[in-house]
């Protein structure tokens, strides 16, 4: 036993004071196991990768809107043109 303490002396100690820390913000609370972390991480992940399929759609519909924005305008604007340039030669 004291053969392996001293060679994962490091690795023992960390853990060790991550326990110790874990322990102290748990405010007295049993700590979540490994299964409900798991889970939880799992759980999050999942929410993420819809969450970021629906801001995809979204950004995908929204460039869709400014480019038929876009196309009104501008064909909007040739008729503007177009009608500003009949009312001039009507008053030649």
């Amino acid at each position: 036993m004291d053969k392996f303490y001293e060679e994962h002396r490091t690795e023992l100690s960390l853990y060790n004071t991550a326990f110790r820390t874990l322990k102290e913000n748990s405010s007295g609370h049993k700590l979540p196991s490994m299964k409900s972390l798991y889970a939880e991480k799992d759980r999050l992940v999942e929410l993420r990768d819809r969450q970021r399929e629906d801001f995809s759609n979204h950004r995908d519909y929204e460039r869709e809107l400014r480019t038929v924005s876009a196309n009104i305008d501008m064909i909007l604007g040739k008729n503007r043109e177009q009608k500003q340039q009949i009312e001039k030669g009507k008053d030649l």
